[in-house]
């Protein structure tokens, strides 16, 4: 990877010169994840460092020139962020701290002055795949830093021993699912393998940050999923950075004490349902905003939205139209928004070429953006004077199927080509002509199971997660359909999730 060199050799210097490093992360997962990785690393060679977490609602996104009034060391390690702190590195050399970038944002037209830049999406980087995870990369840096040190004097030193860079590939999977990165080549293989690595620590009793979130999600102990990852473990790591500050979920994931990260835990469960409650209120009103002839681009803003949750504002708008999405709200002054695109739509890209000049601050990826605004109002009008040809896609339906085909050994199969995510779609499937025979509600949520039979008279049910008032109505029609599915993810659940339906006639 172009910069390992450069960023392996000064970072030996600075274990030889007993320097003090200082991991500088992000606040949403993929961040607390990768310096989590890196932090257990340092400490499992003998070498502890620091970390430094931004708050998200007073100092945003990224390294900037105040984090060097907190921060006072010889050498900073960026983990998912820096590709657009052009000025916290100038200010960093004032200060006579050294800078490595780790990143896997997009790259603009200049690059910070850094004394390396880990980030695979460079020119004339010889790395074979573009779309690590912000974890991802600081795997590799530790991976790149452990072969270094081996031919470096100061081996004798340090605990080689207690280094197995496989016991840090959990971290990487958690990263790689929640920030949503394609789940293609190097990705889907790291992912696989650190998805079986994290149900090995759980087995063994490590890792009890994450057994603790997950006691409080009701797992019953089977070996986890992506699913898992995306709806139980990486809500509640995000939600202290959404809504206060991210140390809470980085303390989680690096400490071993049992007692400590039940608190932990608790509190991060506590903040996640205070943040759902924010974001249902907010998601309604942005609902509200959408005009009859739905636009291009969504875009919707109230000054008192909380700008922690405007990411997910626009996923959800995403999801619902199928439309690129832009939601914001104000804090100190300032409008700040986050954007979620669709596939084959690269909003970063667009917003660059068309709007650049609309914004005080701009960064992501295709899929997803952060931003800062001048002006509303400016910036809304010149957007809608632009027309694009989305079309709403149907649901890519593999082929019909029925009850009789699931065997154990189908969903066994399907094991196979898991953990799915972009580039590597859950496949969905048709059941024709089915009856509803029964409906019932799964514990104290708003969840349902369906009783169904379908067209060869086999019985089996189908569970309901996304609009089940739709399909409550049809419970006693007598009525007909055809049911959209997909598999649960898990193959010792042999259960299917309902995606979409129509009557028969």
């Amino acid at each position: 990877m172009k910069g390992m060199d450069e960023a392996t050799d000064r970072i030996c210097l600075a274990m030889e010169r007993q320097e003090v490093i200082t991991v500088f992360g992000d606040y949403d997962v993929d961040g607390i994840t990768g310096s989590a990785l890196l932090r257990r690393f340092f400490q499992d060679l003998g070498y502890p460092v620091q970390r430094y977490i931004p708050h998200r609602l007073n100092e945003g996104y990224g390294l900037k020139p105040e984090s060097f009034d907190s921060i006072s060391s010889g050498l900073v390690i960026t983990v998912d962020n820096g590709m657009g702190a052009f000025e916290a590195c100038i200010r960093a050399q004032q200060r006579g701290i050294d800078v490595i970038i780790t990143d896997h944002h997009e790259i603009t037209d200049k690059e910070p002055i850094a004394i390396a830049i880990l980030n695979p999406k460079q020119k004339d980087c010889n790395f074979p795949y573009s779309y690590l995870s912000g974890a991802g990369i600081a795997f590799y840096l530790a991976f790149g830093l452990r072969q270094k040190l081996k031919l470096k004097s100061i081996q004798h030193k340090l605990n080689f021993k207690g280094v197995n860079l496989k016991q840090y590939l959990d971290f990487v999977a958690l990263g790689a699912i929640a920030d949503k990165v394609p789940m293609s080549g190097l990705n889907h293989l790291l992912t696989q393998i650190g998805l079986e690595v994290l149900n090995e620590h759980l087995m063994q009793g490590h890792r009890p940050g994450i057994y603790q979130i997950l006691r409080k999600s009701y797992w019953k102990g089977k070996p986890l999923t992506e699913d898992d990852v995306a709806f139980k473990i990486a809500p509640k790591l995000n939600a202290s950075g959404r809504l206060s500050h991210a140390k809470a979920a980085a303390d989680l994931l690096e400490s071993d004490d049992m007692a400590e990260t039940e608190y932990l835990a608790k509190k991060l469960t506590e903040e996640n349902a205070l943040r759902r409650s924010i974001q249902d209120n907010i998601l309604k009103e942005a609902l509200e905003q959408i005009p009859s002839k739905v636009p291009s681009i969504l875009c919707v803003y109230a000054p008192h939205w909380h700008i922690g949750v405007v990411g997910i504002i626009a996923s959800k708008l995403v999801e619902i139209y199928h439309r690129p999405a832009l939601v914001l709200g104000s804090h100190l002054g300032e409008i700040r928004g986050s954007g979620r695109s669709i596939a084959d739509f690269s909003l970063l890209e667009f917003l660059q070429s068309h709007f650049k000049n609309h914004f005080t601050s701009l960064g992501g990826h295709a899929m997803a953006v952060g931003f800062t605004l001048k002006s509303f109002e400016d910036f809304s009008k010149d957007l809608s004077l632009i027309s694009l040809d989305m079309k709403n896609s149907d649901l890519p339906i593999l082929c019909p199927i029925h009850f009789r085909d699931l065997e154990k050994s189908f969903f066994k199969e399907l094991v196979q080509i898991q953990p799915y995510g972009p580039l590597n779609e859950k496949p969905y499937w048709l059941l024709s002509d089915i009856t509803l025979l029964a409906i019932k509600f799964i514990g104290k949520t708003h969840y349902l199971c369906l009783k169904i039979c379908d067209s060869l008279g086999k019985k089996g049910e189908i569970l309901v997660f996304r609009n089940p008032e739709k399909i409550q109505a049809f419970i006693n029609s007598q009525k007909k359909f055809h049911f959209v599915v997909e598999s649960s993810g898990s193959p010792w659940d042999n259960q299917f999730i309902l995606l979409d339906f129509m009557e028969t006639s």
